[in-house]
């Protein structure tokens, strides 16, 4: 019996085996130089302040060998305003060299790009891969690989200096859950200061949950309630006159309960966040 079972068990680790290898690596393990060209993401978002220099789209070809000069043109395709409005440079075509499996579409943001953008409205095209030296495929023919690269240039403007106000909302009244089932980070703002140094500050509501303890919303550092009902708490973040950038990231939304207004130091709405809102940076503009 023991004899059987050894038999029985080896086809099947064997088959099991087998069925991991994907079309791709067997593709490249008979040709490593037959791949594809494409970009490695479908979008940029760039919120455009008088200190942004340039913008970088990468391209690259997929095979693990690259033993030529691979030449890849493209078009630029207008969607909406006019990207010679705000940059320059953005050519036609790019060069992948011997040895390497990469290169970038890079373009200079011009320096009244944030006043024209002020004027005119955020700037969005596409670019789009025609052609490839050596009879190299454009993407795959399922589509599924990405030779279309949308990239949308806003208005990032540079924040005023003061008090900015912070409106703190949670629907349930049980305080903020971000990233956390009983509390959480809080909303950070990376500052930047003219020679390049960054302060990050963080706020955010208080959460009740002694579990919460270990969590910046479990700390003494976050902002209580106006009640004990932990439905609205209101905090500030001082930007001075040597701020040149501020960055909102947001920590996420654990229950879909959590809402905010930023104000601006003149009273006005910056931002609003709703309830359900994902972990990421808010595309916050002080282009108003």
């Amino acid at each position: 019996m023991k004899k059987f079972i050894k038999l029985f068990i080896i086809p099947v680790v064997l088959v099991l085996t087998y069925s991991c290898v994907s079309d791709d690596d067997s593709r490249f393990k008979s040709d490593p130089e037959s791949g594809w060209i494409e970009f490695p993401t479908a979008e940029t978002t760039v919120a455009v302040t008088s200190r942004t220099t340039t913008v970088s789209v990468p391209v690259q070809y997929t095979a693990p060998i690259n033993s030529n000069n691979l030449v890849i043109s493209y078009n630029i395709v207008n969607v909406t305003g006019a990207p010679s409005d705000v940059a320059t440079g953005l050519g036609s075509s790019l060069t992948i060299t011997p040895n390497t499996n990469r290169s970038s579409i890079e373009f200079e943001i011009l320096p009244t790009a944030v006043a024209n953008l002020i004027a005119n409205g955020d700037v969005v095209f596409d670019i789009e891969l025609t052609g490839s030296t050596g009879g190299v495929p454009l993407g795959l023919s399922d589509g599924s690989a990405t030779i279309v690269h949308r990239v949308n240039l806003l208005c990032g403007g540079e924040p005023q200096s003061g008090t900015y106000v912070i409106d703190m909302h949670d629907s349930y009244g049980d305080g903020w859950q971000t990233n956390d089932a009983n509390g959480g980070d809080g909303v950070t703002v990376t500052l930047t200061d003219v020679a390049g140094a960054e302060t990050v500050v963080e706020f955010g509501m208080c959460s009740p949950y002694g579990a919460a303890a270990g969590t910046f919303l479990g700390s003494a550092d976050c902002t209580g309630p106006a009640s004990t009902s932990f439905f609205d708490a209101t905090t500030t973040v001082e930007i001075g006159d040597d701020i040149v950038g501020a960055v909102w990231n947001y920590p996420g939304d654990q229950y879909g309960e959590i809402s905010l207004e930023i104000y601006n130091p003149d009273g006005s709405l910056l931002f609003a966040v709703s309830a359900g809102r994902e972990e990421g940076e808010l595309p916050v503009s002080y282009c108003q």
